[in-house]
């Protein structure tokens, strides 16, 4: 075994890999496999790359390996020695490419083609057929609605979690699917109309990431799209941020808001930070040419400061609102990185600001000048540790919410790190997620968490020891909203 192999063989062995079980020289045909994944399908070779022969015979045996359905990555020696970091991550990026959807997903092209060919078949007479047969049933019920009385409510269901005292719970409040939903020219016949002409809907969330609540609107980052989705939660009027060929956006990530209501949008891609004015529509460049992988991101209320999140670097980059850099905050203790791959930060009232640790799996509290107030978490697939922590969000009586993409939950610990609560579970439904990354709570104390897979916000809402009823005027507003 190379050095490269033995420093891989060392993280992917014993499922330390993010709970997944790999194997090393594992036979498949004529060949010896360097690592496979064989619930995931995936095959982590380590090539020297002297030979131009080697060369070729690797790609060979890479379209077999493809051909069979299995998913291969190569890295060179050199490059798992000297690029670990990166080599890793891109490991547990291609494991979430790669997961399975918690339900089956749809027919494959062509299956059961012969069973459904009829119905399937796009012939002007049975198209025309449809037509009517839609237009008959939609009227009847609309008649029927209009002279049987008022119609039923659609009681949403009760999905609560308790908290540590008895007076404390999590409620579940909505979910939020279609940003198209809500524009005004989605009314009932709008969407008819789209289902019985075979209409592509636009501005659909694609790969979510980054939240954010500022009064009345609700911005959602949108990676997969390239773009910002905007709700207006009051008139529910939407909009987008980019998505055209002119915007320079290219995948935005983190979401923040200074104190005149400008708007901050982290590219990771581009490497930019932008700054965004919703009363003239316009949008700059704020942060450029960094070498940096912006995607956290947090206004400081105290010292009004941008706290940028350098994924890459992993570090801290703070500067000023005229876009100047005023100190990067990283560093070691006793030879271990205090930082190691950070997502994400929140900043609480006091102004202490909690940092996500991806790969070192734990939560960083600092002080705004980047002194370590503590620290808490450890890697492990149980409740109170961490798998893969993405989001963070403090509420307003300082409980810290972690969002644990691999566990698909949400973590509430106290002040000091102790575990409170953990709401959430792998799913498709109200209350349960996939992959989740970005997470926000407002002022109100109403949660928004980014289910990413599910392509989808989910809407909670923490109810402290004051006596709150299950639903405030946020929840009012979004049932007025919501079909």
């Amino acid at each position: 075994m190379t050095d490269a192999e033995l420093a891989l063989w060392k993280v992917l062995r014993g499922r330390q890999f993010s709970g997944h079980k790999f194997r090393h020289q594992h036979p498949f045909g004529d060949y010896i496999l360097d690592f496979v994944c064989l619930s995931n399908k995936l095959v982590i070779e380590v090539d020297g790359g002297q030979y131009c022969s080697q060369a070729k015979n690797d790609e060979v045996r890479t379209k077999r390996l493809q051909s069979a359905g299995f998913h291969v990555l190569r890295f060179w020696n050199n490059e798992v020695i000297e690029e670990f970091e990166a080599v890793k991550e891109r490991i547990w990026m291609t494991i979430q490419e790669l997961r399975p959807h918690p339900l089956p997903g749809p027919p494959l092209e062509r299956e059961g083609e012969n069973q459904e060919h009829f119905l399937l078949s796009s012939s002007a007479p049975l198209r025309c057929a449809a037509w009517c047969v839609a237009m008959i049933s939609a009227f009847c019920v609309l008649s029927s609605c209009a002279t049987a009385g008022p119609a039923a409510t659609i009681t949403r269901p009760s999905i609560t979690w308790p908290m540590a005292s008895a007076k404390s719970k999590i409620v579940w409040v909505k979910t939020i699917e279609r940003p198209g939903d809500f524009a005004n020219n989605s009314g009932f016949w709008h969407r008819m109309l789209e289902v019985i002409t075979d209409g592509e809907e636009t501005n659909v969330i694609v790969r979510p990431y980054g939240v954010l609540r500022s009064a009345a609107m609700l911005y959602l980052a949108d990676p997969g799209a390239g773009l910002v989705h905007c709700l207006n939660i009051t008139n529910g009027s939407y909009s987008v941020i980019g998505g055209n060929e002119d915007s320079p956006l290219r995948s935005p990530i983190g979401l923040t808001e200074d104190d005149s209501g400008r708007l901050y949008i982290t590219d990771s891609v581009a490497g930019m930070v932008y700054r965004y004015n919703p009363k003239d529509g316009s949008m700059k460049p704020f942060l450029a040419n960094t070498g940096m992988r912006p995607t956290g991101i947090a206004f400081h209320p105290l010292n009004k400061m941008l706290y940028v999140v350098d994924t890459l670097g992993s570090q801290i980059v703070v500067v000023d609102q005229h876009g100047v850099e005023r100190r990067r905050l990283a560093g070691r203790n006793e030879g271990i990185p205090i930082f190691n791959r950070p997502t994400d930060l929140a900043i609480d009232a006091r102004g202490l600001i909690y940092l996500c640790n991806s790969l070192n799996f734990r939560i960083t509290v600092l002080t705004p000048e980047g002194q370590v107030v503590r620290q808490f978490g450890e890697p492990g697939d149980a409740q109170g540790f961490f798998s893969r922590p993405k989001g963070i969000a403090v509420d307003s009586v300082g409980n810290i919410y972690v969002n644990d993409a691999l566990m698909d939950a949400v973590q509430v610990f106290d002040q000091n790190g102790a575990l409170q609560l953990v709401f959430g579970r792998k799913g498709v439904g109200p209350g349960q997620f996939w992959l989740p990354s970005g997470l926000f709570i407002d002022r109100s104390d109403q949660i928004y968490v980014v289910d990413t897979y599910n392509r989808r916000i989910q809407v909670f809402r923490y109810l402290a020891n004051r006596g709150d009823e299950e639903d405030g005027d946020d929840a009012d507003m979004f049932d007025k909203l919501l079909p």
